[in-house]
């Protein structure tokens, strides 16, 4: 996504927790075999951006950061920019107390699924990302992207999450 161009490379993840130190989020991190390519806090919310697979450990999946919302803690996450030739689209998913609460990718936001598939149905709905009024295969590429990075607005205000890009917060992983 172009919002992320500061620090968030293709193929790379960018997970927010909320009730989680940035130390304990960096930890999770690294149990899911990832590097920390860049880390910060702000507005409530540890943030850190890694890659999406690892290739050196043969690990070409997505890492799932659902043991990282145990205990009360809430885990925004976007897969930003993957790869189409390995099926994945721009995604994002929400997580809360141990549970998916909402994941849709980017490219088809009307498919949401989890435990509340309509979690920000109204959001998306008042921004024009969903419903009668929103993007679909006949537009164009630019439609496309904006409104991809509406979706990502909208869920940027709905979690006050720290605005992107984040190259004013960017603090090196410890």
């Amino acid at each position: 996504m172009g919002l992320w161009d500061s620090c968030v490379p293709d193929d790379s993840q960018i997970v927010f927790a909320r009730g989680l130190p940035l130390a304990g989020l960096i930890q999770h991190i690294r149990e899911v075999n990832r590097e920390v390519i860049c880390s910060g806090e702000a507005n409530g919310w540890a943030w850190v951006v890694h890659p999406m697979a690892n290739p050196e450990a043969d690990d070409w999946d997505m890492a799932g950061h659902l043991p990282a919302s145990r205990g009360g803690v809430e885990v925004v996450e976007f897969v930003t920019d993957p790869c189409s030739a390995k099926a994945h689209a721009p995604q994002f998913s929400y997580a809360r107390d141990g549970r998916w609460i909402l994941h849709f990718s980017l490219d088809d936001v009307e498919q949401r699924v989890g435990d509340n598939p309509d979690y920000l149905s109204p959001e998306l709905l008042a921004a024009g990302v969903i419903g009668p009024d929103a993007w679909n295969e006949d537009d164009d590429d630019e439609a496309y992207e904006r409104a991809e990075e509406d979706i990502v607005r909208v869920i940027t205000a709905f979690f006050q999450l720290p605005s992107p890009p984040l190259s004013t917060t960017v603090e090196a992983a410890p």
